[in-house]
């Protein structure tokens, strides 16, 4: 049981005891008599003092939506199509209210993520406190009749330890980590040839039309499955959006794990991934950032968001928090000293730099809201520039 103050735990219960006696279950799913939003909110600020991790009055609720499911699917199945809780003897109803308070009491939940990469024929590593990998080698097939060679048919988990509240309220908000450490994981693959990713893959599993080429990209639905690790009985499932589903889809191998050395290449990535992810330094956090910015603007579909994107990783990486008013310049002189390799270098650095962020104003002011074909250019330099002052952030990290 969670240790919290015996007046506290009162308090919140008998909150709960009023929602609880205005509750109908049908099923797993409950409703409520007449409206009480008063006492949700009355929750909310309870669970929310001294805790890190705030409540508001919605999460409030579909938190006890959750428990009482819960409760009903997994600790005392009813047979009943209806029930008024308000009508359950003494006992009962004290014990399905402990669950619920208790329930409250846990939050924020320890969550573990698991992401199904079967595609990708990842090493197993377990030594990681913000990333693993489990892999499982099922069966081994032949392609074309064995002319086109073997393929191992496998299971790739990427699993990724999450803190909060997973709810279809706020899925996408508390998704937003994983996907953090997971585009941290990708980037560094790919950086190392790993894994590349192919923009011509054929695809499985329809899901989006595209008039350029009159025809429909296959997509595979790549879902994140969820579990609370103090209530594991239920999975919860997310499905990434199509853009990012796309992004993972067409995602290969640039090699067989067969090849020793290979594997031992990527085993070094991973171990290099996680312990950048685990390095709580403000530099480490700077690059975290930055390569995800990075990530997220490669899978944009929007050109001028993407490219917004590339500058909010390189301040990420090279800004100053407090020097906001000269920030143009800090970037500038960073970014060429950080990478430049030598005087005619540096100096053509920063003549991009002040092209790029004149365009960056625009946009983000509001003066243009397109990138001109003109203009394209310097979204491959603006990518270029931090790909290159990434890779020296961490060498200097991990020197």
């Amino acid at each position: 049981m969670t240790q919290i103050n015996p007046k506290k735990r009162e308090s919140i219960k008998n909150t709960i005891t009023n929602i609880f006696n205005n509750t109908i279950l049908k099923k797993y799913t409950a409703s409520f008599k007449n409206p009480d939003y008063v006492n949700f909110e009355k929750l909310a600020k309870e669970i929310s003092k001294n805790n890190d991790f705030q409540m508001d009055q919605i999460s409030s609720m579909f938190l006890y939506l959750d428990a009482t499911a819960y409760y009903n699917k997994f600790i005392k199945p009813t047979q009943e199509p209806t029930t008024d809780l308000e009508k359950l003897d003494a006992e009962e109803k004290n014990n399905f209210i402990d669950f619920i308070c208790e329930f409250y009491l846990r939050y924020p939940f320890n969550y573990t993520i698991k992401i199904p990469l079967n595609h990708l024929e990842l090493p197993s590593y377990s030594d990681g406190k913000t990333i693993n990998i489990s892999y499982t080698k099922l069966a081994t097939a032949t392609r074309g009749f064995g002319s086109l060679g073997v393929s191992n048919i496998a299971k790739t988990n990427v699993v990724i330890p999450a803190i909060g509240y997973y709810s279809v309220y706020e899925k996408e908000y508390f998704i937003k980590e994983t996907t953090l450490s997971l585009n941290v994981l990708i980037y560094a693959l790919r950086e190392n040839e790993i894994i590349k990713r192919n923009r011509n893959k054929s695809i499985q599993n329809a899901m989006h039309w595209s008039p350029v080429f009159e025809k429909r990209h296959q997509i595979i639905d790549h879902t994140a499955i969820i579990v609370n690790d103090y209530y594991p009985a239920e999975e919860d499932e997310y499905s990434f959006p199509i853009p990012y589903a796309k992004f993972l889809s067409e995602l290969e191998m640039c090699d067989d794990m067969a090849n020793q050395t290979f594997q031992e290449k990527a085993l070094e990535t991973i171990k290099e991934t996680s312990m950048l992810l685990d390095n709580e330094s403000v530099e480490a956090k700077n690059i975290v950032s930055a390569i995800d910015w990075c990530v997220q603007s490669e899978i944009n579909l929007d050109i001028t968001m993407g490219f917004i994107q590339t500058c909010m990783g390189l301040e990420a990486l090279l800004g100053d928090n407090s020097n906001e008013a000269g920030l143009t310049l800090t970037l500038t002189d960073r970014c060429a000293y950080l990478i430049g390799k030598g005087m005619a270098e540096r100096s053509e650095i920063k003549k991009d730099f002040k092209a790029i962020y004149q365009l960056r104003s625009k946009l983000v002011h509001g003066r243009v809201n397109k990138i001109s074909p003109k203009d394209r250019v310097l979204c491959g330099k603006a990518t270029k520039y931090l790909k290159r002052a990434i890779q020296k952030e961490l060498t200097h990290l991990f020197e």
